[in-house]
């Protein structure tokens, strides 16, 4: 079978996991060695449009090519293989965890049996820890320009919503650059081989060939124009977004012109408020300073004398005397309604009892209430039985009870 794009790809499109069917692929592939690079770029681009299962068949398809290659002494595919092989890594990768541990052991493989150079297997094992980093929720990712964005820019939740067009966008242009790429090179190729050549076939199978590379150019020129539009969208996206930022960078500039302005009107005022509480000090220490002055340039004698409260009591003629105190009221007690003392006496001496003899006793004041109801009683016994019969005395009348305190029964 003759080698063509179409040829290859159908064949990459056939490829299973099965170990014939890989080694089988492989030795068609290195058959037609001359045509290394241009079947490596026709791999890498099934590589970015396969699912996770077939991406994987894909690089043990290209392990085996240049293991068998390498161990051939047959550079050609290895030199093929190596500006490419750490994207195509990198994208097989993004895969759920089985596929990924059978990616890391191809790499391994390729390490301990130096495959490729030290540089291209040591930018292979850093895609692969970015991609172990960075790894999204789900196991999956997109790659745009060649560097591991993760699953965010492939559509995913974490993408702003004003830069989901720009990533769309991106994303089809990146299809539509590969697809240019691969038609650009074949037409390329086809037309050097027709008409540059000068070994003309017959004029009959000449025109045939002529009539597959217009096919050729045709299916080149739709691919390329394929490309400049989806360019054109995104450069269209970049201007919205360009002109949306410029907006909002001169609003956001307005906001801080104002806030400047009210900054420095504040500060203005602030150091009018510090002026006037500065002003109200120094004028009264300037008062305080002259008060001072003042009273150090007096003579003794200027001095006013300092008035002082008068020690000494006031006259008598304005003295008016304290209201007195009403003394506390005497017990009310019961009348005696019984004979009189004196007459009590003169019965118990035989005769009349004399005021001084109660005098010199001390007056009735001194006699308690318990001796005078006994001598009453005592008396009035006397008087019952009959044995003394006195005639009563009058004694001269005892002093008002409002001229003195004695006890009046």
């Amino acid at each position: 079978m003759s080698y063509s794009d179409e040829t290859v790809l159908s064949k990459l499109s056939a490829l299973n996991e099965t170990q014939e069917g890989i080694v089988s692929i492989a030795q068609w592939v290195m058959f037609h060695r001359r045509y290394a690079k241009r079947t490596a770029e026709l791999w890498l681009q099934r590589v970015r449009e396969s699912a996770a299962q077939r991406k994987l068949n894909l690089i043990y398809l290209a392990n085996e090519v240049v293991q068998q290659s390498k161990a051939r002494k047959k550079e050609d595919f290895v030199q093929a293989f190596t500006p490419i092989i750490a994207e195509a890594t990198e994208l097989a990768y993004q895969s759920p965890p089985d596929i990924q541990q059978k990616v890391k052991r191809v790499v391994q493989v390729w390490r301990q049996r130096q495959i490729f150079d030290n540089e291209t297997l040591n930018s292979i094992e850093a895609r692969v820890e970015a991609v172990e980093k960075g790894k999204p929720m789900g196991g999956t990712g997109r790659r745009i320009g060649g560097g591991i964005l993760g699953g965010g820019l492939g559509g995913g939740g974490g993408v702003p919503q004003e830069l989901s067009k720009l990533v769309t966008a991106h994303q089809n242009l990146t299809g539509k650059l590969s697809t240019s790429t691969i038609s650009y090179g074949s037409a390329n190729m086809e037309y050097t081989k027709h008409m540059e050549s000068n070994n003309i076939p017959a004029p009959p199978v000449y025109a045939a060939r002529l009539s597959q590379l217009l096919k050729t150019l045709d299916t080149a020129h739709t691919a390329v124009q394929d490309a400049i539009t989806a360019r054109s969208e995104l450069l269209k996206n970049l201007e919205l977004l360009l002109d949306t930022n410029k907006a909002a960078l001169a609003g956001e500039q307005q906001q801080l012109d104002e806030i400047i302005a009210k900054r420095a009107k504040t500060d203005e005022m602030k150091r009018e408020v510090e002026n006037k509480i500065l002003s109200g000090l120094d004028s009264s220490n300037g008062n305080s300073g002259r008060e001072s002055a003042d009273a150090r340039s007096k003579t003794p004698e200027e001095f006013d004398r300092p008035a002082v409260e008068a020690l000494t009591p006031p006259p008598m003629d304005n003295y008016e005397p304290n209201v007195p105190v009403p003394e506390p009221a005497q017990a009310a007690y019961p009348q005696y309604s019984g004979p009189d003392l004196f007459s009590t006496l003169s019965a118990l001496n035989g005769g009349p009892v004399k005021r001084e003899v109660i005098d010199e006793m001390g007056g009735m004041d001194e006699l308690d209430s318990d001796v005078a109801e006994m001598l009453r009683k005592e008396a009035q016994a006397q008087a019952q039985a009959g044995q003394h019969q006195h005639k009563r005395m009058k004694l001269e009348p005892m002093v008002p009870a409002d001229e003195d305190d004695e006890y009046h029964p």
